[in-house]
């Protein structure tokens, strides 16, 4: 395989992994660059070569630079913010209940000594 073939495959995985992560279709993409399902497929599948327009474009699309578009990890820890959210309200939940335990040994403490 050549070098330029890899390239295209490598670029085609990394689109492939960002539609993915943005839960985006391959449809949704060719419709945002004006072109067919296929002819973006191939882009995907490492067919098409990808010229340096085509990816500006797919940047602007995905909001990230060209530069982190081919050099996209796709096992980079992705949180969703729902998720975060809700982890957030979890930990919340959790403060108030040692807030009240603790002021409950407070309370019996308190009992103690009084004894």
């Amino acid at each position: 395989m050549s070098t330029i073939n890899q390239i295209n495959k490598t670029i085609g995985k990394s689109l492939k992994a960002i539609r993915l992560a943005g839960k985006l279709t391959q449809e949704d993409i060719s419709k945002k660059l004006g072109t067919s399902i296929p002819a973006y497929s191939k882009i995907e599948s490492g067919i098409t070569d990808v010229n340096l327009s085509r990816l500006d474009d797919l940047a602007v699309i995905y909001g990230i630079s060209v530069r982190e578009l081919i050099t996209y990890n796709e096992h980079k820890d992705v949180v969703d913010p729902e998720e975060i959210a809700g982890v957030l309200g979890q930990i919340a939940e959790r403060e108030e209940e040692i807030y009240n335990l603790q002021k409950k040994i407070i309370e019996l403490f308190e009992e103690i000594k009084l004894v």
